[in-house]
């Protein structure tokens, strides 16, 4: 038996749940983006199966039906890649 609270999601909500981030997206569920993110799948949650998590507990449910959470990086289209190696290797020199 494992210690703590019970899930209040059932392992049926959580393999839907599982299928839903899979196969579909955003868009489908009218958000303007794309990409899943925790504020997100907050609210399909909550629409979907009742139920209400706060931010940090969210990436918990992603844990356990085998889900992590991955930042954005951002990209410079603009930035110039020779400066950008220059720079990598004076910074590397210093350290």
């Amino acid at each position: 038996i494992k210690p703590g609270r019970p899930s209040r999601l059932s392992k049926n909500d959580l393999s839907m749940l599982k299928e839903i981030l899979l196969s579909s997206t955003p868009e489908a569920y009218g958000y303007n983006t794309a990409l899943w993110n925790g504020s997100i799948l907050i609210d399909v949650v909550k629409k979907e199966f009742k139920v209400e998590y706060k931010r940090a507990q969210i990436y918990n449910v992603l844990k356990k039906i085998g889900f992590s959470f991955q930042k954005g990086r951002p990209s410079y289209p603009e930035a110039d890649p020779e400066l950008k190696e220059e720079f990598k290797e004076k910074l590397f020199k210093i350290s």
